[in-house]
């Protein structure tokens, strides 16, 4: 969705799943991953260095996991021997997209000037397509 469209609840859960659960994780289990000299992993993605349009709570949320609170913690667990890991992945095939076959924009959206051409706006389309159809629109 558009970031002006970006509805906040669920921009909220994004950031539940991809930024508080691995931080409670680490919180939790941090004393038994310094004891081991562990490392700790965090899955990013290139969608938070390389703005995907439609995209910014995902994007936001990757980027505030990996380059803020991963390249952080890597710092403070050095002392301790534990190395955190940054993954940064390209498009993989998951279900992440899957909700774009039914993504649509709000009525009230500015951007219904593209409800009128038969131009998508990249991951949102007048008439909701997978993203791979989006190449071929």
């Amino acid at each position: 969705m558009t970031a002006v469209d970006t509805d906040t609840q669920r921009a909220e859960k994004m950031f539940g799943v991809n930024v508080f659960s691995p931080m409670r994780m680490v919180r939790i289990f941090h004393r038994m991953i310094i004891a081991a000299k562990g490392r700790i992993v965090n899955i990013g993605s290139i969608g938070g260095m390389i703005p995907y349009v439609c995209g910014v709570a995902y994007d936001a949320s990757k980027a505030a996991l990996v380059h803020h609170y991963g390249n952080t913690l890597r710092e403070e667990m050095l002392p301790f021997g534990v190395k955190v890991i940054n993954v940064i992945s390209g498009e993989v095939g998951t279900n992440i997209l899957r909700n774009d076959l039914t993504r649509s924009l709000p009525e009230d959206s500015v951007f219904t000037l593209f409800r009128r051409t038969s131009r998508p706006i990249y991951g949102v389309h007048p008439k909701p397509r997978h993203r791979r159809n989006m190449q071929q629109a």
